[in-house]
């Protein structure tokens, strides 16, 4: 044995603490050759993975790595190879139970003592917590913007809600007052008063309507139901009569208004009513916030070859710039000060904007404030094409008892019928969507929803015209059904235009006007269809007692029924029942 110099033991001593100090290391240090075979463990490795020494040296590296990193080894042991440096990085790999642990890598080449590339030496920080500590900061951050949006939501809801009241109270009031006046006979009938105060009825009515309407308008659009019904138009025609509309407002405030219709964007095909009614939305807001005197522009030019742009300009009071990404937002208005003097629910170009999208468009505005606005949209000058309608005689059954609609679905099918059938009121609108009906047959106790509900529903998707109901079905006691033919559902509040189309359906004996039964409790719903019915030309019989009714069907001989299905003492159904038992009963229309 020689002896050992100085220079050895200094060696031996450098050695001996490097090696400590790798093995009281917190990070995993690991070496290996450039073929990937691990040479050395430290303890901090055995935590990190979960390998003792021994299991490890003389193993891949590779048995560290979750399939999915395979590449990033290999890509690695090609760097080392070439000398060249690997940057630090974030990766994962996996512990000896399978679990993954998130590390940070650092590598660095080992040369021999000629300078050569023998392998690298990895050194790998646990960074798990710091991981989780991350991700808990973000699900944070996102959980305060959820609550802020939350929060936001409740206060434009809170303000919506207050706004709309005051524009709900305030029609409403002035046709309860002016209609108590009337019935207390404090204007003579004779008097150019009561003209006057029936007018204000009729107009504050057709106020509400409006209100109610862009409500429902707004729930169609954002659900994707809207009904568009295109046509060719002469747009020059169509925005002259949009601003004659307005033109008593903007004389009343002493506004010129004018339109500019390009000559060169005939022709254009759209759908006339909603494009009246987003262009009437524009002017009714560029008269509004006008001050007396100033001006009002309409322009409609082309943008491209398919597209067509219309702007309103107004010499109003402006938006300031901070102001204008919030103007199409719903239920908003940009400043609640101006509440009181410029009355509105933040409805409108929210509406305006959802019925320009959804006809494959876009809406804007520019304004500068003291100086005035520009609001414009955009539209196709020619629709998609409107689907094909679906095959005839195809029924839709909604109803979810099973063991009654598939006795219904065989008798149906044995008639030669196309039949659906929806047990939800989800699924009933989805395949309205989809399919043209030429009937429909009810449940009336639709679980979640109710029948009526769910007809509602139908009728304001504006997927395609909805056909009749042909039929209500009742689950009753011990899991039976009953089934009443009927000619259709109607639902209150009565729509008259409704009630006619649905009449219009039935034939009546040639020559006269049809005679009709109303069974209701309610006076005034009989009365209320007494005068539509007779205004369409109809005779009308008005009963308030089913019983009644019942009594004089022989004398009267009515051609149809409109029937109330909630009645005291005789029900709609009882009467119904005890109508299908009557020979001249089975086939007469009941709506």
């Amino acid at each position: 044995m020689t002896a050992q110099t100085p220079e050895d033991a200094l060696a031996y001593e450098a050695t001996q603490r490097l090696a400590a100090i790798v093995e009281s290391s917190h990070d995993a240090i690991i070496s290996k050759t450039l073929s990937g075979t691990i040479t050395s463990w430290n303890r901090a490795a055995e935590r990190m993975y979960g390998y003792s020494a021994a299991e490890a040296i003389g193993r891949p590296v590779q048995m560290l790595l979750p399939q999915d990193r395979l590449h990033e080894e290999m890509a690695i042991l090609a760097k080392l190879s070439d000398g060249l440096i690997v940057e630090p990085f974030e990766t994962v790999r996996l512990h000896k139970n399978g679990q993954r642990v998130d590390v940070q890598v650092t590598i660095s080449p080992i040369r021999d003592s000629t300078g050569r590339i023998v392998g690298g030496s990895k050194i790998a920080r646990d960074i798990t917590s710091q991981k989780q500590a991350e991700a808990a900061r973000e699900r944070a951050q996102r959980l305060e913007a959820e609550i802020q949006h939350i929060q936001d939501a409740y206060r434009l809801r809170s303000q919506f809600l207050a706004n709309m009241s005051h524009e709900l109270r305030t029609p409403l009031n002035a046709v309860i007052g002016f209609a108590d006046l009337l019935k207390s006979h404090a204007v003579p009938v004779d008097s150019p008063k009561y003209d006057e105060f029936l007018e204000h009825i009729a107009s504050r009515g057709r106020h509400l309507l409006e209100l109610i309407n862009s409500m429902l308008d707004l729930s169609k659009v954002e659900s994707g139901k809207m009904d568009f019904s295109p046509e060719p138009v002469d747009l020059r025609h169509l925005v002259r009569e949009t601003c004659a509309m307005v033109e008593t407002s903007a004389r009343a405030k002493q506004i010129q208004l004018q339109a500019d219709v390009d000559a060169g964007l005939d022709p254009v095909e759209l759908d006339p009513t909603r494009f009246k009614q987003v262009l009437l939305n524009y002017l009714a807001n560029a008269i509004k916030f006008t001050p007396e005197g100033g001006r009002v522009t309409v322009r409609a030019s082309p943008e491209g070859s398919d597209r067509v742009r219309l702007e309103v300009t107004d010499t109003g009071i402006g938006i300031a710039q901070s102001d204008l990404p919030r103007l199409f937002v719903e239920f908003q208005q940009l400043d609640n000060s101006l509440t009181k003097k410029y009355q509105g629910t933040g409805l409108g170009l929210a509406l305006t904007r959802r019925l320009v999208r959804a006809q494959g468009g876009e809406v804007g505005a520019t304004s500068t404030l003291g100086v005035g606005s520009t609001f414009h949209l955009v539209l196709p000058r020619h629709p998609i094409a409107a689907p094909v309608p679906g095959p005839a005689h195809r029924l839709l059954v909604i109803d979810h008892n099973p063991a009654f609609y598939q006795r219904l679905l065989d008798a149906l099918a044995r008639s030669g019928l196309q039949v659906d059938v929806a047990s939800t009121p989800q699924q009933a609108l989805g395949m309205a969507d989809q399919h043209a009906y030429d009937g429909i047959t009810l449940d009336l106790r639709l679980h979640n929803q109710g029948g009526h509900n769910t007809l509602a529903g139908l009728r304001r998707s504006g997927a395609t015209p909805l056909p009749p109901v042909r039929a209500m079905t009742l689950q009753i006691e011990d899991n039976g059904s009953a089934a009443f033919a009927v000619a259709d559902v109607l639902a209150k509040p009565i729509d008259t235009r409704e009630v006619l189309q649905s009449l219009a359906r039935t034939r009546w004996p040639e020559g006269r006007k049809a005679r009709i039964l109303v069974v209701d409790d309610e006076a005034p719903a009989v009365s209320l269809m007494q005068a539509t019915l007779e205004r369409a030309g109809h005779t009308a019989y008005g009963f308030q007692d089913a019983t009644l009714a019942m009594a004089a069907l022989d004398t009267l001989q009515p051609d149809a029924i409109i029937l109330d299905l909630m009645m005291p003492v005789m029900n709609g159904f009882q009467f119904l029942a005890a109508l299908r038992a009557m020979p001249t009963g089975k086939e007469l229309p009941v709506f």
